[in-house]
């Protein structure tokens, strides 16, 4: 007599047909730029990047004037190398995707200012006249930006008394050095109370409370730090470099996630008070991040 087959195997037939039936679809360029976009939204700019390289990468040989994707790959690009502070490879690719069709004003203002601040207005090409050919082409760096930003009138923000009150707190800069040793000392702390809290004692909670005391007190240290601009070649730097490999380290332990993105947007913010300050004498770069796990 013929023996029953038994149900799971039923099911294990009917899984193997189907998964011999129905090929994998290939990975496209889209699905490259979602996953860029999805990074960007949450702010990973250097995964942001990677993505779009091989978005970059598999449309190449398309025209970006005809290709949408291609072209506000380029832009995402930008603005990610601009939220990362590397400023030169941002220009550059603002450049392109201008060049491209790209005429959002924003960046527009970038390049204006970038070419501002590098010199290069001078170096800048002839303005066309209406014999010249070949416009397409012509160099960006003669944009107007007066005929292309919008008017904005009133009194500027930092003037009299401000500009003095902003002055004087430049002047009086803390103790970064002192600061940044405080920083470490009090993440050690925070880490040795928590593991004491972790043996089975009365006091254990009490440890605990002790511990997040003394991590919150590390953060806050941490953000003194990291909003405040420094000079380029003092002793600041190396404090805010301190700092950031202290936070970045902390990507992989228990750290509340808040905290910790709340430390690296304050080095983003204070890359904007630098440029505000100076961008030619004050260190206006970004740390590199690991991912927050």
């Amino acid at each position: 007599m013929l023996r029953k087959m038994p149900r799971w195997w039923h099911f294990l037939l009917c899984w193997f047909c189907l998964s011999v039936r129905l090929p994998a679809q290939p990975v496209t360029a889209e699905d490259f730029f979602d996953r860029a976009r999805d990074h960007f939204e949450r702010r990973r700019f250097l995964n942001t990047l990677d993505s779009l390289r091989v978005v970059l990468q598999m449309t190449e040989q398309a025209d970006a004037r005809t290709t949408p994707l291609k072209r506000e790959a380029e832009i995402l690009a930008a603005q990610s190398l601009a939220s990362l502070g590397r400023r030169d490879e941002a220009a550059n690719m603002y450049e392109r995707a201008i060049f491209h069709g790209y005429s959002d004003k924003s960046a527009l203002a970038y390049l204006g200012i970038y070419f501002d601040e590098h010199g290069q207005w001078q170096s800048a090409a002839a303005t066309p006249s209406a014999s010249d050919r070949g416009l397409a082409d012509w160099p960006l760096a003669r944009y107007d930006l007066a005929t292309l930003l919008p008017p904005r009138g009133g009194p500027p923000v930092f003037v009299g008394a401000q500009l003095e009150t902003w002055a004087g707190l430049i002047a009086n800069v803390p103790d970064l050095g002192k600061l940044a040793e405080r920083v470490k000392r009090l993440l050690a702390t925070a880490d040795r109370l928590m593991a004491l809290a972790h043996v089975p004692g009365d006091d254990a909670a009490q440890l605990r409370r002790a511990a997040e005391g003394a991590l919150i007190s590390a953060y806050l240290a941490a953000a003194q730090v990291a909003i405040w601009p420094v000079a380029k070649g003092t002793g600041g730097v190396a404090a805010k470099k301190r700092v950031a490999k202290a936070i970045d380290d902390r990507a992989c332990r228990n750290d509340p996630t808040h905290m910790q993105a709340a430390i690296r947007m304050m080095f983003e913010e204070a890359s904007w008070l630098a440029r505000l300050v100076g961008g030619d004498r004050m260190v206006t770069g970004m740390p590199v991040w690991i991912e927050i796990v």
